[in-house]
């Protein structure tokens, strides 16, 4: 079931004592695995955060240093793109603000060639290594039957072949959903 954008952005934030806080950002596109969207969404969450080249690692975590782990995962089935950090709370809001500001400069279509071709070759190397496991295979298998794929071969062919304006386009259909702040302690928010 898609999850449709909401009018207004949700902020909940949660104290619970712990050892780190935890930042959430949820994004909708209303573009699940049978829009043609898809796969360039998946690529998109690629250049976004699932990978240590990824934008995230890169600016909140290594180069900020906002961040002990951060990342992006993207659940095709309800076209939700979800950002997380694990994080100091007082860090939160820097955080969150670089967070967006990421994803609006590739929704500004502002990522290199050599960042997209890493995410390619990083993401065949995961297909090919996805008959390994079963949610791995169930993805797979059920992207195939929505989408008509053949092989993986045929699938990475299909991903090669996405262009920078479809990647575009797809960031594009991404609006911010909630932010999701599980404090370790009381913050102010700025």
């Amino acid at each position: 079931m898609i999850l449709a954008h909401r009018p207004t952005l949700q902020e909940v934030t949660e104290v619970i004592p712990g050892e780190q806080s935890q930042l959430m950002m949820a994004f909708t596109s209303e573009v699940g695995y049978d829009n043609l969207g898809s796969l360039a969404l998946f690529l998109l969450n690629g250049l976004y955060g699932a990978f240590a080249h990824s934008r995230l690692f890169r600016s909140v975590r290594e180069e900020a240093g906002l961040a002990y782990v951060t990342g992006s995962s993207l659940d095709r089935s309800t076209g939700v793109l979800t950002a997380y950090a694990g994080l100091e709370a007082e860090a939160a809001a820097q955080a969150g603000a670089l967070m967006s500001e990421q994803m609006q400069k590739l929704q500004e279509g502002d990522f290199s060639e050599a960042e997209l071709n890493m995410t390619i070759q990083t993401v065949a190397g995961q297909l090919r290594m996805s008959n390994q496991e079963a949610e791995g295979r169930l993805d797979y298998q059920f992207s195939r039957f929505l989408k008509g794929h053949g092989d993986v071969e045929q699938m990475i062919e299909q991903l090669q072949s996405i262009s920078r304006q479809e990647i575009i386009t797809a960031a594009q259909t991404l609006k911010p959903h909630t932010v999701y702040l599980l404090a370790d302690r009381e913050v102010t928010r700025e």
